[in-house]
């Protein structure tokens, strides 16, 4: 089993995450809480056990759960979607608690137990000059120092997997995880913009030239903003604030005339007009929640039924 994150691109990428810091600092401490019942998901109680046992779940009960049930924070419900989505395609229980063994590390140990891969990688594709690379080195060990106290949902946030899905909540990043079986097991990639397929020697990428499985990562948290059962969930979680639950609000009780959404660079607005048909309805509501669930818009505007209006701006950083 190894896990291929081009790391040094990975950590091109949370820079971006550091200087989007004040958005993470504000969501993190709510993405973590324990929310969403299993039942969103469609797992048994007795599948979620049975999954526990073979070291599939990512997940550690609470008093109140041992009482009543099982709630998830956002990683451990995208993690569990995808181990829905491999089993679905066949892969065997020891595989799935092989792969979270591997992407529930921390981008720091991963980059420790790289490091000599890392370091000519670092020199190749980044300006790092040896300097920054010493200091890189010691800010390493202090991650890994500091590791040994977190919580498990501290864990969860710097691993692996987590910072995957801190690109998609925080830089709207379109994430793939990626299954290579080969000759020395298993091999697991993260595909994202700044982590295109790397060719072989013959010209071919693994991923084009090699059986595999793609779990694309950024349809689950889609899914995840617009499960009904998440409604309440979205909101306490950071993923929407109180100007965008009017939003939805006013949707939900067609109370509104129009809805008009600027969307992210300089995209066609998305325009909602009171219409009858409410299948068109339906899906235009998923869209507007995912639009504003992952902050891709700068403004918003509301015409309510009586004539008043509601403006506002995406007031995050973009």
């Amino acid at each position: 089993m190894k896990i291929e994150t081009y790391t040094s691109n990975i950590i091109a990428q949370n820079e971006k995450l550091v200087q989007s810091g004040n958005d993470f600092q504000r969501l993190y401490p709510r993405i973590k809480e324990r929310r969403a019942p299993l039942s969103t998901l469609g797992i048994s109680p007795r599948t979620f056990i049975h999954w526990k046992e073979q070291g599939l779940v990512w997940h550690v009960e609470s008093d109140e759960e041992k009482r009543t049930w099982v709630r998830l924070n956002v990683y451990e419900y995208v993690w569990l979607r995808c181990v829905i989505a491999m089993r679905e395609f066949g892969v065997p229980l020891e595989n799935i608690s092989a792969f979270k063994a591997e992407v529930e590390k921390s981008m720091a140990r991963i980059a420790k137990d790289d490091w000599p891969a890392l370091i000519d990688r670092l020199k190749k594709e980044t300006t790092c000059n040896q300097e920054q690379i010493e200091n890189f080195e010691r800010s390493i060990d202090r991650s890994l120092e500091q590791e040994e106290n977190f919580s498990l949902e501290d864990k969860q946030a710097v691993s692996c997997f987590g910072t995957m899905i801190n690109l998609i909540l925080l830089l709207h990043d379109r994430i793939n995880m990626i299954i290579i079986k080969n000759d020395g097991g298993f091999t697991i990639s993260f595909n994202n913009k700044l982590n295109p397929p790397k060719d072989n020697n013959d010209g071919f990428s693994p991923w084009t030239s090699s059986p595999h499985l793609t779990i694309p990562l950024y349809p689950f948290v889609v899914e995840m903003i617009n499960e009904p059962k998440n409604d309440t969930h979205i909101q306490e979680w950071g993923l929407i604030n109180a100007n965008e639950r009017k939003v939805l609000d006013a949707m939900r009780r067609k109370d509104f005339r129009e809805i008009v959404v600027k969307p992210l660079h300089d995209a066609e607005d998305f325009i909602i007009e009171l219409t009858t048909d409410e299948n068109v309805m339906g899906e235009k509501a998923k869209r507007l929640k995912t639009i504003l669930g992952l902050d891709e818009y700068s403004a918003v505007t509301i015409k309510y039924r009586n004539d008043k209006n509601l403006f506002f701006r995406n007031t995050r950083k973009l």
